[in-house]
């Protein structure tokens, strides 16, 4: 009798344990901003979030002054960047097939993005991107330094 009310109380116990241990004393963030961005995946996606919201000025600060780019178009610069950006008209955007790679202190991201563009005439149109983006951190936060793009089908 006594061994089963130790067993039982074992059992109990480990299950309280375990349970306890799915929970946590703080909530996940709903929507983490560039201070909290630990992963690569959440750069890039902030990154187009504030291209999308049109946030340039936000956008800027996490550009590198010496940033470099390329397109099928050209190679840009950080100014030719924002002013690259700063006309598309996304409706939303949709990044897929994500890869992180740490290089000493860099994150280097590939992936895939589908953007939505509006239209004048109120149709959208789609644009499927491969991507690879360099960031590095520094004391204020993460800034993008290279970038790369090109249409798939």
């Amino acid at each position: 009798m006594i061994k089963s009310l130790r067993c039982l109380a074992t059992l109990v116990a480990l299950s309280s344990v375990l349970w306890l241990s799915g929970c946590t004393k703080w909530g996940e963030k709903k929507n983490p901003n560039w201070h909290q961005a630990t992963s690569g995946e959440r750069l890039v996606n902030l990154f187009w979030q504030d291209v999308k919201d049109k946030k340039l000025q936000q956008l800027e600060t996490h550009v590198a002054p010496e940033f470099m780019g390329t397109n099928e178009m050209a190679t840009l610069d950080k100014s030719a960047l924002l002013e690259h950006v700063s006309h598309l008209d996304i409706e939303s955007f949709q990044i897929g097939e994500v890869q992180t790679h740490s290089a000493g202190g860099d994150l280097v991201v590939s992936y895939v993005i589908t953007l939505r563009l509006k239209s004048p005439n109120s149709s959208e149109a789609e644009m499927h991107l491969r991507m690879i983006s360099v960031w590095q951190e520094l004391r204020h936060g993460w800034v993008v330094i290279a970038m790369s793009s090109s249409h798939i089908g």
